[in-house]
């Protein structure tokens, strides 16, 4: 069995498509969460990812979008995210997306070929907000005991369940970074982000899982594209150039501290 991890597509619809296409043949489909925020086409990647699987997750900026709340991103990223989502995101979501969003979950446990996994959008200790990075190595052991008494369906992990849950995988998405990471027996894998990528390879990120085995994979996309429609959103044009800047170099070129000097 064949199956496509992927997250974080915000709005990027030219690359969720190359990443669908490149895996036509997987036999299941994951999405860790952000839908929307910072793209152009929040609709079509809702509309695309509810018909193709019924194992999603609501992320932190998919939730701000529905329920008029901060995403808590990082600095770097916050502005740029209020306007987008006031002045975009929210005003051309469907209500029948935006319900459906409200539906979802940021943390679930799904059983999917003969594998048990926990996907969470953030962390299994915090499901909607904590970052979770490959290179803080020091912060996996307490996230496999916060996975191994998860509450799956939960806002947050209020842990202990009084169960000790066993899981094959543990999904995670939010930090943009891939990364597959084993801990305490547990193998915790980020895909990395299908439409924002800010590692410097300005790629659309996913993984796969394939009788067993991950693999961490990026696909080009026509980004030319993606910056077309960016023009055409109601926003700032210093905010549309820097979403550019991150579709074309793979992450973001500004520095924050001369932003607010």
């Amino acid at each position: 069995m064949k199956i496509l991890v992927v997250s974080d597509v915000h709005g990027n619809n030219e690359a969720l498509q190359a990443v669908l296409n490149k895996e036509s043949d997987a036999d299941e489909v994951v999405f860790l969460g952000d839908f929307v925020d910072y793209g152009p086409s929040p609709n079509e990647v809702i509309d695309t990812i509810k018909k193709l699987t019924g194992h999603s997750l609501i992320g932190n900026h998919d939730y701000a979008a529905v329920y008029g709340v901060s995403c808590q991103c990082g600095l770097m990223f916050y502005e740029l995210s209020v306007e987008t989502r006031l002045n975009f995101t929210i005003k051309v979501l469907t209500e029948q997306n935006k319900q459906y969003l409200k539906r979802l979950k940021p943390m679930e446990s799904w059983t999917i070929g003969g594998y048990r996994f926990l996907a969470t959008h953030g962390a299994p200790s915090d499901p909607l907000y904590k970052y979770l990075r490959g290179c803080d190595r020091g912060s996996f052991k307490g996230e496999a005991e916060a996975a191994k008494r998860a509450n799956p369906g939960s806002l947050v992990n209020l842990f202990p369940n009084g169960n000790e849950n066993n899981y094959d995988f543990i999904l995670v998405g939010h930090s943009h970074e891939q990364f597959l990471v084993c801990e305490s027996g547990l193998m915790f894998l980020n895909p990395g982000s299908v439409g924002q990528p800010r590692d410097y390879i300005p790629m659309a990120s996913y993984a796969l899982i394939e009788d067993g085995v991950v693999s961490l994979k990026r696909v080009k996309y026509d980004t030319t594209a993606t910056c077309k429609e960016i023009d055409k959103m109601p926003i700032k044009e210093q905010s549309k150039e820097k979403l550019k800047t991150v579709i074309m170099m793979g992450a973001p070129n500004w520095d924050l501290k001369q932003e607010h000097s």
